[in-house]
């Protein structure tokens, strides 16, 4: 196995954080997969084929894109609740470094 390509490990431990306990059905649907296919090509000890590597990859970027956004949101939201509350006045570079 290339070591570009996801362990059978790696998958189980990403799509776990992905899609919590019920990974095994939702990454199966969202690769396209029988829950049954995807457990036993895991299971099988072979090298992941590319048709669930490649979609892995994607479905693994969107969500950290997605999270990504989701905590420059945060963080902004946050800045305007302590700028508000505190009265503060931000100086020039803690504005710029915010976001």
């Amino acid at each position: 196995m290339p070591l570009e390509d996801f362990s059978h490990e790696e998958i189980v431990e990403y799509a776990t954080t992905l899609y919590g306990n019920d990974w095994r059905t939702l990454l199966a649907q969202n690769l396209g997969l029988t829950r049954k296919q995807l457990v036993l090509t895991l299971a099988s000890g072979d090298p992941m084929p590319e048709s669930i590597t490649i979609p892995f990859l994607s479905l693994i970027e969107e969500h950290l894109r997605k999270q990504e956004e989701t905590t420059r949101e945060i963080k902004k939201r946050i800045m305007a609740i302590r700028t508000a509350k505190h009265g503060i006045k931000q100086s020039k570079e803690e504005r710029r470094t915010a976001s």
